[in-house]
Parts: structure tokens; C-alpha cells; sequence
């Protein structure tokens, strides 16, 4: 027959059908998958290892009567066959979805209890090319994401294995002729009949106006499914390839490098975007909107060097400068302290580094960084003070013999809001600011002289 083959190509096209598969067949009773259950028991390669799972919604009076039609059906091909029963207007409620997102979050809940249960390694669904029209017509109408536009994938990963569509290949017209062929039985599902589903009143009353227009119209949309995944493929292909280098995973949070990525084109950025949510959100991810990407994109392109968005889920983003965190919880801020330090001792802050005084001999090393300060013992007076930032701290500058606002060179510097706590500020007894470690030093600072006593205060990194 014209449709085992139009099928088998389709499929090695795609490579949907596997040797040694266990093969979930998800049948409804209506025609489309009654026509799938005969095509796979009736070929000899698919055969070896079938099972069919029924899912019983509980919504209309024929729902008992159509499961019974199936097991009826799997017992004379001698194929096994579960049930399940799910609790449509439950979900609907605990999820606050509509009705027909319940129904098939419920079901697909279902495929994958029962793919693991029977150890299946292929879930096969009866959509056809029809299908796929009606399908890319509603997300253009909505709105989708991305590839979301494309429709539905040809296969995808699924469970313990994969979800195929093989009879994409084919029209509701060539089912019903197939169907038609083998004087195969099947249940009708009146509310198919009904407008109030959205997917039915574009079944009767749009796409039928394409039909008239192109009574290829299917086979067209076939053709934009298989473009647009294509180019979806290729360009994750080449984000994956660039987004090691662009944003960082550090403990539990993502770093972006702002300047990096605004050097990326617009469909790498919002995959990356994409990307980072769905490693950091994978069991709720589609509720991170369209519009949720574009303010992360705005965030991320804007001048200002500071921004905090919130996002669904918990999840927030943080912009620092430079960088922006992806993260659950707020920044954790630097600890507050407080030191006295003596000549000759050890100042271990917290978190990271220290800060050491020794009295400059000639063996001293010097370094002419913003590590180490010389100081005149004439100048001070012990103990040194190492403490956090204070408002109105003003540091004594060398050159010009002014004093600038701590806050100002913090900003200058860059250092990120919640990191500033965490700069140690090095005061003498007085409280006069004599050293930012590597940021700032002050007037204070003095040239190495071998004929007075002086001391190195020198920071250490860990």
C-alpha cells in the first residue's frame, strides 16, 4: 500500500523506528489510532515487542465503553494493555490550567508511568500531517517559542527514551482511506464535533479554507516544520558551542558576561537565555514566557550598571556591572567586621584573605602593588584598625591632599553592591582611613627609607 510505504520512508528519513524497540503505543480508540495499532501489528519488523496504553480521561459517559472497546482490540492481536484513569478536573484545579492542558498533562503523566513500568524505549503518538497543520496554525495564533513555532517534533526525548510521530507522513485523509481498506472498527468521540475546543474550530473552519486554497496545504506545512527545525537545530548547534564561554556556572548560579554576550546575535542570545532557564527550571520551564525573555534581553542590554528582574518560579536576575546572576536567592552579602591589629601579627577576614604587619628590614621584599603599603612608625599610632565600610568614610588621597568619598571609588572600581561589606578599610587608632587594599592607598603612604623605623601592612589573597 501506498501508505505503509509513504510511512516506512518517513521513518527511516527520520530514523524514528529502531531494531529491538519496545514499542508504547498510545491509543485512544479513535480512528487515527486504531489505524496505528493495525500498521505496527501487522508488520512484521515493528511486531516483536508492543504495548498499548489507554488513557481513560473520565469526561464524557462513553469513556468506560471506549476503554473496553480497546482491550477488546489488543486482546484479539494479542497485544497487553493498561489502563490508566486520571482526574482531569483535579489537575485542572491543583494546576489552575484550563481543561485541556489538564487532560494532556494528565495523559503524558501517564505515557511516562507506564514507559517505565514496561520498560518501553519508544512511545509512538497517532498525530498526523493534519495534525501538524492545526498545531503550527494555533502557536502563530497564540504565540509560541522559538521552535515552538515549528509544531510538533517529529521525535523528541521522552521518559526512559524517545516520543515518535510516524504518521506526520501522512494525511487524516489517507487514515480514513487505510482504515477504510482493512474494515477497521473504530469509536467516534462526539465532542470532536463541538467547537469549544480551540483545536476544533480551527479543524472545521480554518483549516479547511487552506484546503481550498492548496490541497497540498499539508504537505506545505510539512515542508515549514521540517525548515524551521532544522534552523533551530543549527543554531543551538552553534549557542552550545559558545555559551561555556559566555556564561558561567558558579555553585548555584549562572554568571553571564555582559559584554560577551552583547557581542552575540539576537537568536543565540535568547537560546542561551532559554538554556540557562531550562537547566535551572527543568521540570517547569514553559512557564517562563516570551515576555520574560525579552526583559531579561532588555536587562541585559541596558546601560544601567545595576538592575534586579524576577522572574517565575523563584528564579531572579541580577545585574552587577559587568556580570548578571541567575540564581534562586538573594546575593549573599558580605560579613561585617571589625579587627585590632598589633605590629608583628596576623589578620585572617573572613571569607578570604588576610592582612599581615612587619617591621621593614632590608630583607624585605617590596612589591609595588596595591598589596602591600609602607608606612612611617612615626605617622600612626597602634592599634590598626580592619573593618568593614562605614556610610560617610573618606579616604586622605596622596597627591592631591583631599580626601575622597569610599563610596565613590567603590563605584569607580566596580565592585558589586553585595561585595562591598567585604572590602576591608585599614584605619589607624584615630580612625583615619590609611589603606583600601588593593583599591586605594592614602596619603599616608610612605617611600621605603632604611634610616627610620617602618612597617609593611601586606594583604593576602587566598
Amino acid at each position: 500500500m501506498i501508505f505503509n510505504k509513504q510511512v516506512e520512508t518517513y521513518s527511516q528519513q527520520h530514523e524514528l523506528l529502531r531494531p529491538g524497540d519496545h514499542y508504547l503505543l498510545g491509543v485512544s480508540g479513535g480512528v487515527d489510532s486504531i489505524v496505528l495499532l493495525h500498521y505496527f501489528v501487522n508488520n512484521p519488523m515493528l511486531n516483536k515487542q508492543l504495548t498499548v496504553v489507554h488513557v481513560n480521561h473520565q469526561l464524557r459517559p462513553e469513556a468506560d465503553m471506549e476503554a473496553k472497546f480497546v482491550r477488546e482490540i489488543c486482546e484479539a492481536y494479542d497485544v497487553p494493555f493498561m489502563e490508566k484513569i486520571i482526574d482531569v478536573q483535579g489537575i485542572q484545579k491543583s494546576e489552575k490550567i484550563g481543561l485541556e492542558e489538564a487532560a494532556r498533562q494528565g495523559r503524558y503523566r501517564c505515557f511516562e508511568e507506564v514507559m517505565v513500568s514496561v520498560e518501553a524505549s519508544s512511545l509512538v503518538l497517532a498525530h498526523h500531517a493534519d495534525d501538524q497543520v492545526e498545531t503550527i496554525l494555533m502557536r502563530l495564533t497564540r504565540g509560541s517559542q522559538g521552535s515552538g513555532y515549528a509544531g510538533m517534533p517529529i521525535k523528541r526525548a521522552f521518559s526512559r527514551g524517545q516520543l515518535i510521530r510516524p504518521f506526520l507522513a501522512v494525511t487524516k485523509k489517507d487514515i480514513m482511506l487505510y482504515a477504510k481498506a482493512n474494515k477497521l472498527k473504530h469509536v467516534e468521540d462526539a465532542s470532536n464535533a463541538e467547537d469549544d475546543a480551540t483545536r476544533n474550530r480551527f479543524r472545521h473552519h480554518v483549516v479547511p479554507l487552506l484546503q481550498q486554497e492548496n490541497q497540498q496545504v499539508a504537505k506545505q506545512f510539512s515542508a515549514f516544520h521540517e525548515e524551521q527545525t532544522d534552523l533551530s537545530e543549527f543554531a543551538t548547534t552553534m549557542m552550545l558551542k559558545q555559551i561555556e564561554d559566555v556564561i558561567l556556572k558558579e555553585d548555584k548560579r549562572y554568571v553571564v558576561q555582559i559584554e560577551k554576550f552583547k557581542k552575540l546575535h539576537k537568536i543565540i542570545q535568547t537560546l542561551m537565555i532559554r538554556q540557562v532557564i531550562r537547566e535551572l527550571l527543568p521540570d517547569n520551564s514553559v512557564s517562563i514566557s516570551k515576555n520574560n525573555i525579552i526583559d531579561v534581553l532588555d536587562l541585559l542590554k541596558a546601560a544601567s550598571p545595576s538592575a534586579k528582574l524576577y522572574l517565575p518560579s523563584g528564579l531572579q536576575l541580577f545585574r552587577v556591572y559587568d556580570e548578571a546572576y541567575f540564581q534562586f536567592d538573594n546575593m549573599e552579602k558580605s560579613e561585617r567586621f571589625y579587627y585590632e591589629m598589633q605590629p608583628l601579627t596576623t589578620v585572617q577576614l573572613p571569607g578570604n584573605g588576610s592582612i599581615s604587619c612587619e617591621i621593614l628590614t632590608e630583607d624585605t621584599i617590596i612589591h609595588p602593588e596595591k598589596t602591600q603599603l609602607v608606612l612611617n612608625a612615626t605617622d600612626i599610632e597602634f592599634p590598626l584598625i580592619i573593618r568593614s565600610r562605614l556610610p560617610g568614610d573618606r579616604i586622605k588621597l596622596k597627591k592631591t591632599g583631599g580626601t575622597r568619598k569610599l563610596k565613590n571609588i567603590l563605584i569607580d572600581e566596580k565592585i558589586p553592591q553585595h561585595l562591598r561589606d567585604g572590602i576591608p578599610v585599614v584605619t589607624d587608632a584615630a580612625g583615619e582611613i590609611i589603606w583600601l587594599p588593593t583599591l586605594k592607598h592614602s596619603a599616608f603612604l610612605a617611600c621605603v627609607n632604611k634610616k627610620q623605623q617602618q612597617y609593611l601592612i601586606q594583604y593576602n589573597s587566598l
